[in-house]
C-alpha cells in the first residue's frame, strides 16, 4: 500500500512541476546520450579495422572525460534549481502531516522515474541513432568503408551503473537538505529573494586586472611556445576575470545608473534598473556562466571546423614533395637512398617525377634582437630564455652550392665567405649573417626554392636554407660549430635526403611507399628514428581520421556545451518568471498596463541576455591571435580560412543564441501575466 502511495504521489509531482521537470528531463537525456555515444564509440569493435585505431579511441577516451565531468556539474546544477522550486511543496507536505522518512520515499521515487525515464531514452536514442552517427564519423575520416557499429551490453551497462550513481547522489543530496529543514524554512525558502548586493571595489579591480592582463597575454605574446605554455593562464585569468566583472562590476553599473537621476526615474528604466539589482548577485553568476559556456562552444567549434577545412593546406605544408625519405649520413648511402626507391617504384607501377637527391646539415642557434639583429649566438640552457622575447630558437639547414644548382637549374658561383639564403619564416633583410664561428655575406635571398615549403606566416620552424660554396666550407662550418661552447642544449646533424612526386593508382603508391620504408628498415637495420619516410598518402589517411576525429568531437562537445546553455537559460527564465510575476501584478494595480510591462521585461531581457553573447564574442575576438598560434603548430597558417570559420561560427551561434532568446522570453512573459 505504501509503495502504491508514494509512487503515485510521485508521478502526480513530476506531472505537476512538468513545466521545469520536462527540460530537466531532456538535459539529462541529452547528457546521457552523449556519454553513452563516446563510450561506444571509443570500445566500439567495429573500429578495430581502421589504422588510427589508437587515435580515434584517445579523441574519444577525451570526450568521455569532459562528459563525465560535465554531467556531475550539471546535473547537481540543474537539481539544485529543481529542489528551490519544490522546496515550499515539500514543506506543505510536513505541514500536512507527513514523516521525513515518508518525504523521502517520495522523493527517492521521484529520482527513480527520473533516472530511469532519462536511463531508457538516452540509451534508445544511443541505439538508434549511434548507428547513422557512426557512418557520419566514418565519412568525416574517410577510412574503413567496411567498419561496422557493433553494439555491446558492456557499453550500456557502463553508462547505466555511471547515471546510475550521480542520479543517487543527487537523491542523497536533497535528502539531506530535507531532514536538516525545518518545515517552516522550506515553505518561506521558495519566495526568499535576493538582498540588494553591494557593489564591491576591491573584487571590480580584481576583474578588471585578471581580464587585463588575460587579454594582455593574448593580444602581445610573440614566442609560439611561450603562447602555448600562457595560454591555460590566460584562460583561467579570463574565467575569473569575467565571474567578478559580471558579479560585482554589473553591480556597479547598474548603482551608477540608479544614481542618474534622468535616467534611472523612467518608468521603464526604473523597473528593469530596481529588478536587476534586486537579485544581481545570482544573476550576473548564471550571466558569468552563459558566458563562458558561450565562448567554450565558439573556441572548440571554430578550432576544429578551422582544422578539418585546412587540412589539405597542412598536408602540403608539411609535404612539399609527395614522397621524402630521410636518413643519417652514415645509415645509407645516397645512392642506395634514392636507387632502391626507384626499383620499388618501377615494382608498383608508380612513376617518380623531379627526383632530387642531396645531402644536407642541421644545426641550431640562437638568435638575439630578432627586429633588427643579425647576430647568432650559442646560449646555455636556451629553454629558460624564451622567458625573454627578444631570443628565439633558430635551426639552419645547410646545402652544397652542385646540389643547389643542380636542384634549381642555375648556375650560381659563390666566394668561400658567401652564402645564398632562403628564409623560412619572413624575409631576412640583411647583408651579413653573423655566427659564432664565423661571418657571412648574404650573397642573394630567395624567395623560393623547389626542394623545400613555401614560406610560413607563423612557425615553430624559425630558421633559414644556407648554401655555401663547397665540401671544404661545410666541414668548416661543422667543426668550428662542434667546438663551441655552451653547446650542450645544441644539436649537429647530418642527413642524406631523397624526394619526389608519385604518379600512380593511390593504392599503388601507397602500397610502394609502404614496401620501400619495410624492406629500408630491415635491409639496414633501422628504425623511425633514424629512417624517416614523409608521404603525403599516408599523411592523408592519419590526418583525416585525427582532424575528422576532431571535428566530430567538437562539434559533439559544442552541441552538450549548447544544451547546458539553453538549459541555463530556461531554468533562470521560470525562475525569474515566478519571482517577478507578482511585482508585476502590484504594478498593473497601481496602473502599468501590460503594454508597458512587456516593454519594461523585453528591455530588461535584452540587457541579459546579450551581455553574456557580447561577452564571449569579445573573449573569442581576443583570443583569435593566441587560437591561430596554436593552429599554426599543426601547421594551419591560412589566416583567411581561419578567419572565416571563426566568423561562420560565431554568426551561427549568435543565430542560434537569438532563438533561443525569443523562446524563453515568451516563456518568462507567460509565467509573468499568469
Amino acid at each position: 500500500m505504501k509503495f502504491t502511495f508514494y509512487l503515485k504521489l510521485a508521478l502526480t509531482n513530476l506531472k505537476k512541476n512538468r513545466e521545469t521537470y520536462f527540460p530537466y528531463f531532456l538535459a539529462c537525456l541529452g547528457t546521457i546520450f552523449m556519454y553513452f555515444l563516446f563510450v561506444s564509440f571509443a570500445y566500439n569493435e567495429g573500429l578495430q579495422n581502421i589504422s588510427g585505431r589508437d587515435m580515434v579511441y584517445s579523441l574519444f577516451l577525451i570526450g568521455k572525460i569532459v562528459v563525465i565531468v560535465f554531467a556531475v556539474i550539471f546535473i547537481f546544477y540543474a537539481n539544485s534549481f529543481l529542489m528551490k522550486r519544490r522546496k515550499k511543496e515539500i514543506g506543505l507536505y510536513s505541514i500536512l502531516g507527513l514523516e521525513k522518512r515518508q518525504i523521502s520515499a517520495v522523493m527517492f521515487f521521484e529520482s527513480l522515474l527520473m533516472a530511469a525515464a532519462s536511463l531508457i531514452g538516452g540509451l534508445l536514442f544511443g541505439s538508434i541513432f549511434g548507428n547513422l552517427l557512426f557512418r557520419i564519423l566514418m565519412r568525416l575520416i574517410n577510412t574503413s568503408p567496411d567498419s561496422t557499429y557493433i553494439l555491446n551490453p558492456a557499453h550500456f551497462a557502463e553508462t547505466a551503473i555511471f547515471f546510475g550513481i550521480v542520479f543517487l547522489f543527487t537523491f542523497l543530496f536533497n535528502d539531506i537538505q530535507v531532514r536538516l529543514s525545518k518545515p517552516i524554512s522550506l515553505l518561506k525558502s521558495a519566495n526568499e529573494g535576493e538582498k540588494e548586493p553591494k557593489s564591491s571595489i576591491i573584487i571590480t579591480l580584481i576583474g578588471l586586472v585578471s581580464l587585463g592582463y588575460g587579454y594582455y597575454i593574448a593580444l602581445t605574446e610573440e614566442s609560439i611556445l611561450l603562447a602555448i605554455i600562457k595560454f591555460w593562464g590566460a584562460v583561467i585569468l579570463v574565467i575569473i576575470g569575467t565571474h567578478a566583472l559580471f558579479t560585482s562590476g554589473s553591480i556597479f553599473i547598474l548603482k551608477t545608473l540608479k544614481r542618474n537621476r534622468r535616467f534611472y526615474y523612467n518608468p521603464n528604466n526604473f523597473i528593469s534598473i530596481s529588478n536587476l539589482i534586486y537579485r544581481m548577485k545570482k544573476n550576473a553568476a548564471g550571466l558569468a556562466n552563459i558566458c563562458i559556456l558561450s565562448t567554450m562552444i565558439l573556441v572548440t567549434v571554430s578550432t576544429t571546423i578551422a582544422l578539418y577545412a585546412g587540412k589539405e593546406d597542412m598536408l602540403r605544408a608539411r609535404n612539399p614533395r609527395q614522397l621524402a625519405v630521410t636518413c643519417s649520413t652514415d645509415a645509407i648511402p645516397l645512392s642506395d637512398l634514392s636507387g632502391q626507391m626507384e626499383e620499388y617504384a618501377e615494382k608498383h607501377n608508380v612513376t617518380l617525377v623531379d627526383a632530387q637527391n642531396f645531402s644536407y646539415t642541421a644545426f641550431n642557434l640562437m638568435r638575439i634582437d630578432p627586429d633588427g639583429g643579425t647576430s647568432f649566438e650559442t646560449t646555455p640552457d636556451y629553454m629558460l630564455s624564451y622567458s625573454s622575447l627578444d631570443i628565439y630558437y633558430y635551426e639552419f639547414t645547410v646545402i652544397l652550392l652542385d646540389d643547389y644548382n643542380r636542384m634549381e637549374g642555375t648556375e650560381e658561383t659563390l666566394e668561400p665567405d658567401e652564402i645564398i639564403l632562403f628564409s623560412k619564416v619572413n624575409d631576412y633583410g640583411h647583408d651579413t649573417l653573423t655566427m659564432p664561428f664565423a661571418t657571412f655575406r648574404v650573397k642573394e635571398e630567395v624567395d623560393e626554392l623547389s626542394f623545400t615549403s613555401p614560406k610560413a606566416d607563423l612557425s615553430m620552424d624559425r630558421g633559414a636554407i644556407i648554401v655555401v660554396d663547397s665540401r671544404e666550407t661545410l666541414d668548416k662550418i661543422t667543426e668550428s660549430y662542434m667546438a663551441l661552447e655552451n653547446r650542450e642544449n645544441l644539436y649537429l646533424y647530418t642527413y642524406n635526403r631523397a624526394q619526389a612526386d608519385l604518379k600512380g593508382d593511390k593504392e599503388d603508391r601507397i602500397a610502394f611507399i609502404e614496401e620501400y620504408r619495410e624492406a629500408m628498415k630491415e635491409a639496414y637495420g633501422l628504425n623511425n628514428s633514424t629512417f624517416t619516410v614523409l608521404s603525403y598518402d599516408l599523411d592523408r589517411i592519419e590526418w583525416n581520421e585525427l582532424y575528422g576525429g576532431f571535428l566530430f568531437l567538437g562539434v559533439a562537445l559544442g552541441l552538450l556545451f549548447l544544451m547546458a546553455m539553453v538549459l541555463i537559460i530556461y531554468f533562470k527564465q521560470v525562475s525569474e518568471g515566478y519571482e517577478d510575476r507578482n511585482r508585476f501584478e502590484v504594478l498593473q494595480k497601481v496602473g502599468m498596463d501590460k503594454r508597458d510591462i512587456r516593454r519594461t521585461i523585453n528591455k530588461q531581457l535584452r540587457l541579459v541576455f546579450f551581455l553574456p553573447l557580447i561577452g564571449a564574442l569579445i573573449h573569442l575576438a581576443v583570443a583569435f591571435r593566441i587560437l591561430r598560434s596554436l593552429l599554426a603548430m599543426f601547421q594551419l597558417e591560412r589566416t583567411g580560412l581561419i578567419v572565416l570559420c571563426f566568423v561562420a561560427v560565431s554568426a551561427v551561434f549568435s543565430v542560434i543564441y537569438f532563438i533561443v532568446y525569443q523562446l524563453t522570453s515568451k516563456i518568462y512573459y507567460k509565467i509573468v501575466n499568469r
